[in-house]
Formats: C-alpha cells, sequence, structure tokens
C-alpha cells in the first residue's frame, strides 16, 4: 500500500501536538470559554475531576498558577491568559493543518458553518448547499453565532454586520446588504395605514428580540423616518414573525426574501415607503485557512446580495 507523504507529515505532526500537551490545553481552553468547570465537562463528555487535574498537570508543566478559584467561579491569572490565547493559537495552527491537508490529498473534512436564517433561506433556495457534501449547518442569531465562532464551534459563519467590541479575534468581509419590507396582512393593513398615517405609529409591531443587533438598527431606522411602534411581541426567529403577520397579528419588517412568496400569493401585502437595508458579513477567525468550500460560500452569499 502506498502511503500520501502529505497525510504521513499531517499523523506525526497531529500525533506530536496531541500526546500530551494538545489534549491539556484543549481542556484548558474548553474551562476559560465555557466560564466553568461543570460547563466544559458536559462539552467534552468528561468528569470534573479529569478537568481539575489537566489544569493542575499545565499549572506544574509552566510552573505557574494559570487559574484563581473562588469558589464556584475561577479567574485567569496574567500567566493563565499568555497561555490562553496561545492555546487558541495552537488550536487554529492545528485546524489550519487540518484544513489545508484535507484539500491536498482530498480527504473528507466536516465544514462547520453558522448563519442566521436569512441567509440560510438564500443558500438552500438556491440549492447551493445541496451540491456540498460533508457541511454541519448551524442557525441561530448573530450574537449566538458570534460566541460560537470564538470558541472555534464554527469555520465561519454569515451574520448580521456587527459593531464588534473583540476585534483582535474575527477577520471580517462585509459582503452586501438584503433589502426588508414592513409587511402585513390584507385584514390589517387598513388600519396600520391608517395608524403610521395618523399617529406615526406602527401598531402590533412584530419584531426582533431587543437584545439583538438587528432591533437595534431597525429602531434607528424607524425613528429616522420619523415613526415609533407599538409591540408586545420580541422575538429572535423572523419564520414565528412572518408565521404571526400571516394570520394577522400584526406588521413586521422582514427580510424581502423570506415574504417574496406569500407577496407573491397575497397572503401578506407591502406597507409601501417603509423599507429598510440590514448589512450581512461573513467572519472567520484572524488567521483562519479559507477553504475552497468556504471561499465558495462567500461568493454565493454575496451573489445573492447583490
Amino acid at each position: 500500500m502506498t502511503i500520501n507523504p502529505i497525510y504521513s507529515i499531517y499523523n506525526f505532526i497531529s500525533f506530536t501536538y496531541n500526546w500530551p500537551m494538545q489534549h491539556e490545553l484543549n481542556k484548558y481552553l474548553c474551562v476559560v470559554e465555557a466560564g466553568s468547570f461543570s460547563g466544559a465537562a458536559k462539552k467534552l463528555h468528561i468528569s470534573q475531576p479529569a478537568l481539575s487535574i489537566a489544569v493542575k498537570n499545565l499549572e506544574k508543566t509552566y510552573g505557574t498558577q494559570l487559574l484563581m478559584r473562588h469558589g464556584h467561579s475561577f479567574s485567569m491569572t496574567e500567566a493563565g491568559a499568555v497561555v490562553f490565547e496561545h492555546a487558541r493559537k495552537i488550536r487554529l495552527a492545528m485546524d489550519n493543518l487540518r484544513c489545508e491537508l484535507a484539500e491536498e490529498i482530498k480527504s473528507d473534512r466536516t465544514l462547520k458553518l453558522g448563519m442566521i436564517d436569512s441567509v440560510g433561506d438564500m443558500l438552500f433556495g438556491a440549492d447551493s448547499l445541496e451540491k456540498i457534501e460533508g457541511m454541519e449547518v448551524s442557525v441561530a442569531n448573530s450574537r449566538a453565532l458570534i460566541d460560537m465562532l470564538s470558541s472555534d464551534q464554527l469555520d465561519l459563519i454569515f451574520i448580521t454586520s456587527p459593531r464588534l467590541s473583540r476585534h483582535s479575534l474575527f477577520s471580517e468581509m462585509r459582503l452586501g446588504q438584503e433589502k426588508f419590507k414592513l409587511v402585513c396582512a390584507p385584514t390589517v393593513a387598513g388600519d396600520t395605514l391608517k395608524a403610521i398615517k395618523k399617529r406615526r405609529i406602527i401598531p402590533r409591531f412584530l419584531t426582533y428580540d431587543q437584545k439583538s443587533t438587528t432591533f437595534a438598527m431597525i429602531s434607528r431606522h424607524l425613528s429616522h423616518l420619523g415613526l415609533g411602534f407599538e409591540s408586545n411581541f420580541f422575538s429572535s426567529s423572523p419564520e414565528l414573525m412572518r408565521l404571526m403577520a400571516l394570520s394577522g397579528r400584526g406588521a413586521a419588517l422582514l427580510p424581502d426574501l423570506k415574504v417574496a412568496e406569500d407577496l407573491s400569493s397575497g397572503g401578506l401585502v407591502p406597507i409601501k415607503k417603509v423599507t429598510f437595508y440590514r448589512g450581512i458579513s461573513v467572519l472567520t477567525l484572524k488567521g483562519k485557512y479559507m477553504s475552497k468550500t468556504m471561499r465558495e460560500l462567500t461568493t454565493a452569499v454575496a451573489g445573492g446580495l447583490n
């Protein structure tokens, strides 16, 4: 049997990093990123004592304390923060190595992809993802996806263009803008228009979670238009807002792509002159290798927005 030399190099380097130091560094990373030993133990499917031993082994190896225990919580020492940053770089380097070699030797590697649901509608609707095997797709709000990316649970994410407070961690590319329309069921369109014209208020407004980036952007945009809103329904799910609008429960500003079929069928009608544009970005960890598949997906999303 002929052994691919590149594959042999990959196995050698992987073995060298993994035994035993990388296992202990990965456990340390997981503890810090989870914020607790119990959370990390649950994620790694091991016992808390095993994690404590791994951290103590690292402290013994480096000859310094990495974590300060405070009852059930902890904080990193200055040395612990240094180890954490270098451990992140090692994990990223190993992942880049696996990714590049997988392309070189054409071996299978699962791509961990995250996206907000409107990007999911775009990619799945265009059958872009149907042609790509070996992907795990997570659909969530932008805040949750950023947290998952920062702990290296995802390779890249497509999200609402963020105002990042953790600039040093990420590389961002702005891909374009998606159009939102204010829509409602025909049965409530008259009352909605009347309230907008007379009171400059959108009644029974179905909108995004108040902590979300999109909610803040929509609020600023409506204020710029001189419009307020009355709402007692907030959600992180545009699909749920769409269903509520279809049932006549109120009006919602939703991505054009998500409501296109409803507008075509007459299930929803647009409230003219109330539109909104939201920026979409792709994020990776800084220094992340962009595989051919990742570049193709990025191009597909940018093409769908422009």
